[in-house]
């Protein structure tokens, strides 16, 4: 619970062109993706980091990289 209220409040504070480090499932591997948010998607519930799409639900960790 504190890790989904964890990341809610991350996934708030994100804002377009922000450095971003974002741990996540994807097809059956934990991955570390970093890069630039280009963009967000509340409706289909997804960020947008230098092209690869990151669904919510698949997020454990978000990090900005402060500039």
């Amino acid at each position: 619970e504190d890790t989904i209220e964890h990341i809610s409040t991350m996934l708030g504070r994100l804002k377009l062109g922000m450095e971003s480090t974002i741990e996540h499932y994807r097809a059956y591997h934990d991955v570390v993706s970093t890069g630039r948010v280009k963009g967000i998607d509340y409706v289909f519930k997804y960020v947008l980091l230098d092209g690869e799409k990151i669904y919510f639900d698949n997020i454990y960790d978000i990090k900005i990289r402060e500039t």
